[in-house]
């Protein structure tokens, strides 16, 4: 299209939104990002804090999710409380900071227990959920 006067302008493509209901372990497919995410419980102990988390893996106290969870995108206004981070941030400011493409962003899935952000997936957890001494019983959430 080419406005008068002004440069082309080509109207942005909607987002394509993407949500699962993710009734407990198991393994589920999220097309929109082409990606397998696994949700496997372990037992917890004393051991359970130094599990060794990483970009595509993390850890849950599952006594503190509510199921369902749900896989979604980002959406605006979205909201998360990063581990040892006091406070909350807004999710686009921190896709802006860690210099996350916009592309990028639409398909990153969210694991998501109630109304709270527990994992973007491929980048950092939230503190809700968190391990501590007391978790008797984890969820791996892999991607």
């Amino acid at each position: 299209m080419l406005e008068a006067g002004g440069p082309a302008v080509t109207p942005a493509a909607p987002r394509a939104g993407y949500r699962y209901l993710l009734p407990g372990p198991g393994t589920y497919l999220i097309a929109e990002a082409g990606l397998r995410l696994d949700l496997e419980p372990l037992p917890g102990g004393a051991g359970a804090v130094r599990l060794p988390a990483g970009q595509w893996e993390a850890f849950f106290d599952m006594d503190e999710l509510s199921f369902p969870l749900l896989a979604r995108n980002f959406l605006a206004g979205d909201r998360f409380q990063p581990l040892g981070v006091g406070g909350s941030q807004k999710l686009k400011k921190y896709f802006i900071d860690h210099k996350v493409p916009r592309n990028d962003r639409d398909r990153c899935p969210l694991l998501v227990s109630g109304q709270r952000i527990i994992w973007i997936a491929g980048h950092r957890t939230s503190e809700v959920a968190k391990l501590t001494p007391r978790t008797r019983r984890v969820l791996r959430a892999a991607i």
